[in-house]
Order: C-alpha cells, then structure tokens, then sequence
C-alpha cells in the first residue's frame, strides 16, 4: 500500500491498496481506528465493503474534519454495518462496537511506511504503532536496517515501556514512604532478625551506610524479644499486668502501654527509651532525600529516554544525569523484588520485602497469589476502622452541634423552616471550611475557648475537666496535621477544635488524656475520623426543624 496524495485538514488522501487489506485494515492503518471502516466505506461506495481489495484500487480517506465531525455525530459504527441503499447507517452505541483488538493487527512495517508515505510526524507514528501493533514486531521495527523505520520502532517502543517504567517508579518510592513510617521502621528491624543477610541487602540496594545498616542488624534481636515479651503482657488482666512491669524495665513499660492504647510501639519518645532514635533519625533522613530524588525523576520521566530504557534493564550507554543513577540502581534492586510478594507485604515498606514463612512468593513471569487469609485480614481490619469512624461519629455529632451553637448565634428568625434549615445548614458548613492557611496553635486556642463556653452554659461534662486536661486537648489540637479536610474541602480550625472539643467530653475518650500514649491515640482518632465527625454533624444541622 502507498499514498499518491498526502492527506490535509481539508484535503482528502488516496491510497493505491496492495490487494491483502479490506476496509478495516485499511482504516487501522491509515486512520488508527478500524471503527472508522464504515466511513471509507460511505466515501467509496463502489467498493467491495467485507472483501479484499483488489491490487491497484485507489481508495478515497477521510480528512481529519471529517473524521472528527463522524466521531461526534455518529459515536461509533459496528465495522459489520453496510450502508444502505438511501444512504443512512444505523447508529450503534460504543459498548456494542467490535474493538480494535477483535480485527487482525497490521504489521507494524507496513503501518509505519504507510503514515509516513502519508506525511504523519514521528510521534504520532509512534503513538499508533504502539496502540495497534504487537511489542515484538515493534521490537523488530526498532532494529530495522531503515533508519527512519529504525527511529519510527525505537520512539514506539519508548511509548510502550514508558507507562510500565512510570508505575515501576512510583511503587518503589511507594515502597520507601511506607518505610518511613514508624511502622515501616519497625517491620524493617524485623526483618532484620528473621534474615540478616537479606535485609542487609535491601538496605544496601538503597545505599545505606554501613554503619546505620550494622547498628541496625545488631539491634534487631534484642528489639524483636522486648516486643514479644510486651505483647505477652499485653494480654494479661490490668491488676496481672501491673504487678509484671514492676521488675520490667522502662523501655518494656512504654511498650506496653503503647500497645494497650493501640498506637504504634516504635514511635514518640519510646524510640529514646529503647536506644534507636538516632538510628531511626538517619534512616528517615536517608529517606527524604531518597523521595525527593525520585520525586525529580518521576518529573523527568518523560524527558529521559536512556532513563526509560535503563529502568526496563537495558544497558546503559553513557553516564545518566543526576539523580538518574541513584534511581535506576533502587529500581532495578526492589522492583523485581516487589513483582513477585503480595500486595500485603508491599504495604510494610522495605521489611516486607523478607518474607515470612508461609508467605508464597510467585515465580518472575507468574501472576501474584494472594491468600485467603491475607484478604480476610485486610477486610477485617477496613470494616474495623469503618465501624469504628460510624460508632464515633453517632456519638459525637450532637455534642458537635451543641458546642457550635454556643460559639454564636446560628437560627433564621422569621422565615420558613425549609430556608431557615438551609440557612442554618449553610452557615454551619462555612464555619467549618477553611478559607485560609491553618494553624495548630490557633485550634488550640479555640478549643480552650469552646470548653470554657461549655462550661459557663453548664454543659455537666465540661464541669468536670480541670486544668491539665484541657491543656491536654490543647495540645493534641496542635497536634493535628494540617492536611484534614471535611466535604471535600481544607477544615478550618473551628472545625478542628470542636472535634477536640467533643472528643474531650465523651467519657471514653477523655481518660486517655491521662498519659502520653493515650494522647497518641486520641490524636489519631481524631485525625483518622473528623471529617466522618463533621459530616454526620452537618447531617444532624439539616435535619433539624
């Protein structure tokens, strides 16, 4: 197939067939979309409109406007619809139109030669050969003795890897986030007792020094056995309990408080206690500097093809420029490593990359397997957390309404009770939306200011707090982070403070003001469920008369 006329915006192509194409292969090959077969079949009428054309025969194509005004008008046409003798063609919705996929795939040295006899520029040639034809026959074109073929197949094969080596690179630096969390820290030091050797591998794939990859080594037994010994006492009846951690030593007590609050044992202070917070400060350093690198090669991404190719495996010609080499000698040790664990695993950070035992690890090539067990866990855990967000928010909705009715008038005397609850439902979600930057401190001050209202209309809850306690809620106010949102939008620090607020006068999260882990976890109730809080309020404004 060749073009005697280059195709322009209002110009029409025609294209000489070679005799082994009909009307679909024609309309991939020249117009990238074999739906389009019945509009070549309406600008040639008097050709065969199933069969192969003869050698020889000149086919009219469509200009782009036309094309265009086709996709617009008509959606899409089933390439089994012949045209009518009036003329008119069934419409057909796109769900029940073949895809490409069901046509055979043209060859991609044909389809290249044909786009450029065509005048098509390089990336568009190489966008459609990547959409219609099969990688290996890209892969050939790419070494094709041709030197235009040869740079139509290499620019294709970029547009193939370049979705792959883009998801490759964002789970890696996925994978290094969730190492930074204190989580992550400790699942990395127990990895580091189940198999040294492997974890000291990973740590040197992401160019730890050898002195914080030692230190951690060497603390990771005497670690895992604090944790085993305090998750045993954990279980154990409150009196039972405390007569235990009489003769234990401090870093096992902070272990186990943190574990009966439900917060995560290998952070706060507990890391001072135990010895590692230096090395957990070197590590979360390394860390950062790790995921702003891949932060500029995520951005580069599209720019960098030796790159590409070098996070596909192929060799690489040249020196890469920075922080290329630091990124592709991360990628190339932890993707292969991340492709054949469960998902589960990935969610640990670097320690989950040291399996278990029991944990299957799939062949390279071979689809992961996720166990049953592994799903269930992972159900229970989500529907935990919902039920959880659901309980609090019923509970706290209506001390949420009540505290912001002390913070201001907010009824709309005399109108109609449908504007006045729209009225009042508006004024309640302004209050609520930040309109600006927020702050820890100025929460912490309005939650100072909420309970003292609280306590002057004689709300019983509020006259029981005394000073160290709502210095408490202050501070877990600033302790918020600022990233909170309700309806979609930034919370305001109202919003924030009259969650704290409630918080603080609900019998069973009050108490755990009393110690620093329960402030841990109070902090984390709230930042985990104010916008569920918030929303059930909102509901609860709406729905009054």
């Amino acid at each position: 197939m060749h073009a005697t006329t280059a195709a322009t915006a209002t110009k029409r192509a025609i294209v000489i067939a070679d005799g082994t194409q009909a009307m679909a292969d024609l309309a991939a090959l020249v117009c990238g979309d074999a739906r389009l077969a019945p509009l070549l079949r309406r600008l040639n009428p008097r050709l065969p409109a199933f069969e192969r054309l003869r050698a020889g025969t000149e086919v009219m194509c469509p200009t782009s406007f036309e094309v265009q005004r086709h996709k617009n008008t008509c959606k899409t046409y089933s390439d089994e619809d012949a045209v009518e003798p009036s003329g008119s063609m069934p419409r057909r919705v796109l769900g029940a139109s073949p895809s490409v996929s069901q046509h055979a795939r043209p060859a991609a040295e044909a389809m290249a030669r044909a786009l450029a006899a065509l005048g098509v520029q390089r990336g568009e040639i190489a966008r459609r050969l990547a959409q219609e034809c099969e990688p290996q026959a890209i892969a050939a074109l790419a070494r094709h003795a041709d030197p235009a073929l040869r740079a139509a197949g290499e620019a294709a094969e970029l547009v193939v890897a370049f979705p792959l080596a883009r998801r490759r690179l964002r789970a890696v630096r996925g994978l290094l986030l969730a190492t930074a969390r204190p989580g992550g820290f400790r699942a990395l030091l127990e990895a580091s007792a189940r198999s040294r050797a492997e974890a000291a591998a990973l740590l040197d794939a992401i160019a730890i020094a050898p002195a914080l990859r030692d230190a951690l080594g060497e603390a990771a037994p005497e670690l895992c056995r604090l944790l085993a010994r305090a998750r045993e006492i954990v279980q154990l009846e409150r009196g039972a309990r405390d007569a235990a951690l009489r003769s234990e030593p401090a870093a096992l007590r902070a272990l186990v408080l943190a574990l009966g609050d439900g917060v995560e044992p290998l952070g706060g202070e507990r890391l001072a206690a135990i010895g590692l917070a230096a090395e957990e400060a070197a590590l979360l350093e390394h860390l950062r500097r790790l995921d702003d690198a891949f932060a500029v090669a995520e951005r580069a991404l599209p720019r960098s093809p030796a790159a590409l190719r070098a996070l596909q495996g192929a060799p690489v010609d040249g020196a890469l420029a920075r922080p290329w080499p630091l990124v592709v000698r991360v990628c190339r040790a932890l993707a292969p490593r991340m492709e054949v664990l469960p998902p589960s695993a990935c969610d640990e950070g670097l320690g989950g990359l040291v399996p278990r035992k029991g944990t299957r690890v799939s062949a390279e090539g071979e689809p992961v397997r996720v166990r049953v067990a592994d799903l269930a866990a992972r159900a229970a855990a989500c529907a935990r957390v919902d039920d959880e967000g659901d309980a609090l928010a019923a509970r706290l909705a209506a001390a949420v309404v009540e505290l912001f009715g002390l913070m201001g008038p907010m009824e709309a005397e005399g109108c109609p009770a449908p504007v006045r609850r729209a009225r009042r439902r508006a004024a309640f979600d302004r209050a609520l939306v930040a309109r600006g930057a927020v702050s820890g401190e100025g929460a912490a001050v309005l939650v100072a200011e909420v309970l003292e209202r609280a306590r002057v209309a004689g709300v019983e809850a509020a006259l029981r707090l005394r000073a160290p306690v709502i210095e408490a809620a202050a501070d877990a106010a600033r302790a918020l982070p600022g990233e909170l949102s309700v309806l979609r939008r930034p919370m305001s620090e109202l919003g924030r403070a009259l969650v704290v607020a409630a918080m603080v006068l609900d019998r069973d999260l009050a108490p755990r003001l009393a110690r620093p882990t329960g402030r841990e976890s109070f902090v984390q109730a709230a930042t985990r469920h104010a916008g569920r809080v918030l929303s059930a309020a909102a509901c609860r404004v709406a729905a009054a008369p």
